[in-house]
């Protein structure tokens, strides 16, 4: 794959030898959306393949790029593809393409990108492309695509640099208070040793000692305060590397590294109800949420209705019940329903008085609940429940007051085995060019 890569290098970097110079006049509107997304639904049909050719060639033209990856790719492939698929489908959408690119040029400060690593992505990224479209790769559409990489690695270097003037490009948090609440889950509290900018309902990348170079996202579970304290949910997952070191092995003292905040997901600005859906973990978002909208109604809004369902398994699964009924208590308009899945009623015990219980299904649940026509709805949890929950609200909320951060792609997971396909044969046998070559 290697020897292909290398091959093509030399006809992908000429034709994008001046992209850098010229993304400082790239605009959102200096190429043709349409082909860049009909050539780029190539690579969706062949996602698993393409990021196997897009990382070799990467590594090969620009070899210092490894050390900038974990040792297992396996789940960075999938938020990359994520990430360009985003990047493309939003190209018919300057605003949103803008600020998606802006997002990612702050976020990736973290993995040490230098201003000539752009060039380099991009490089390999047309080249994907290219190899992957055959026949149906053009001039118009190489010209389309060098436009939209020269507008992105513009935009990306200007956010970049911009955010590099007002903040580091990752945080150092000591952990302060590891409230271990099940064999799985804990709840932590960090300390960032300067001030980390974030809007309730966002969450941070976090990376541990023990593995380098790995990051995951948790949600913030409180308003911003004034200590600068921040509550990470954390659930332990199978082969969850970052996951389960926060459960099981990290203690007070110890420290990790910060990513900036980031996510869609955010208190309304509207003076309607509010809905909120959470799932699991998700709850954390959306009590920062909750916390947000208590303060406002502190400041003087308008006090509103605030709906919780808070959905579990099981009871032992409802791990922050004393927190939700002290935030019930602090904020007027606040009705929380636990709703149990797998066990038919709550049990009376102390730490569950106050809250009335519900058994079902979680959307289920919030659809037999009412209508809530002209609320604002925040979901956050498991995907697929998120999926179905919006859709079911769609119904009767509109959709610009239904608020939840982007879903994962499902596309890997649906993907094929591309061992048997031709393009595999290919990669197999790297002196014979390429169909449409």
């Amino acid at each position: 794959m290697a020897s292909l890569a290398q091959e093509r290098v030399a006809r992908a970097e000429s034709a994008n030898t001046d992209q850098a110079e010229d993304a400082g006049i790239a605009t959102a509107d200096s190429f043709d959306a349409r082909l860049v997304k009909e050539s780029f639904a190539q690579l969706t049909e062949n996602a698993l393949l393409a990021m196997e050719y897009f990382y070799s060639h990467l590594f090969t033209i620009s070899p210092e790029t490894r050390a900038m990856f974990p040792m297992s790719m396996r789940q960075m492939r999938e938020h990359v593809f994520a990430a360009m698929s985003r990047m493309v489908w939003s190209m018919d959408s300057p605003e949103q393409l803008t600020a998606y690119l802006a997002q990612l040029g702050r976020d990736h400060r973290k993995y040490g990108v230098k201003e000539k690593h752009y060039h380099a992505f991009f490089t390999a990224l047309r080249a994907t492309v290219q190899f992957f479209s055959g026949p149906d790769w053009t001039p118009e559409t190489a010209a389309a695509w060098d436009g939209a990489l020269a507008y992105a690695a513009c935009t990306m270097r200007s956010a970049a640099a911009e955010d590099a003037r007002h903040h580091p490009p990752w945080w150092v948090g000591e952990i302060v208070a590891h409230d271990r609440r099940a064999d799985t889950l804990a709840v932590l509290t960090i300390r960032p040793d300067l001030p980390l900018p974030y809007r309730a309902g966002q969450h941070v990348p976090v990376q541990v000692a023990r593995w380098p170079r790995v990051w995951r996202s948790y949600s913030i579970a409180n308003a911003p305060r004034g200590d600068g304290l921040i509550d990470l949910h954390v659930r332990a997952v199978p082969g969850g590397m970052v996951s389960t070191t926060l459960v099981r092995h990290a203690a007070v003292g110890d420290t990790v590294l910060l990513g900036p905040a980031r996510g869609e997901m955010a208190a309304p600005d509207s003076d309607r109800d509010l809905l909120c859906v959470a799932g699991g973990t998700g709850l954390a978002p959306i009590k920062a949420i909750i916390e947000e909208m208590a303060a406002r109604q502190r400041r003087g809004e308008r006090p509103r209705r605030i709906t919780l369902f808070a959905g579990a398994r099981r009871q032992e699964d409802l791990y922050d019940l004393p927190d939700l009924q002290a935030l019930q208590a602090s904020c007027p308009g606040l009705q929380v329903i636990p709703v149990l899945s797998d066990e038919p009623t709550l049990s009376a015990q102390p730490a569950i008085l106050g809250l009335t219980g519900m058994s079902g299904q979680l959307p289920d649940v919030v659809r037999g609940h009412g209508l809530f026509e002209n609320y604002e709805a925040c979901i956050s949890g498991p995907a697929s429940m998120v999926r179905q929950t919006a859709l079911l609200l769609s119904a009767h909320v509109a959709p610009p007051q239904i608020h939840y951060d982007p879903l994962p792609s499902d596309t890997f997971a649906a993907a094929p085995d591309p061992r048997g396909s031709a393009r595999y044969a290919q990669f197999g046998h790297p002196g014979e060019p390429a169909p449409g070559f």
